[in-house]
């Protein structure tokens, strides 16, 4: 009966788990830079600059394509708003 009960506690947690994102996916990175899901929306990416305290800062939201060289970071925003000022 316990080892009933601990498999079944263990398949709920599973099953819990996938509807919550436990882990930041990283799309695209370099340097200090970072393409993730959005921590708000997931189903749209924003590109975040890395803090040295393991945060980051929103820079463009709606990520469409990326693309950078050793110079500038190139990009796509499907962003109807027009809000974001770097």
């Amino acid at each position: 009966m316990k080892q009933l009960l601990s498999i079944l506690t263990v398949l709920i947690c599973l099953c819990l788990s996938s509807c919550v994102d436990l882990f930041e996916r990283t799309y695209w990175s370099d340097d200090n830079y970072e393409v993730v899901d959005n921590s708000g929306d997931s189903s749209f990416k924003t590109l975040y600059y890395k803090l040295d305290n393991g945060g980051g800062i929103g820079r463009v939201d709606f990520i469409k394509k990326i693309g950078s060289d050793e110079n500038f970071i190139i990009l796509e925003s499907a962003n109807v708003n027009k809000s974001n000022k770097l």
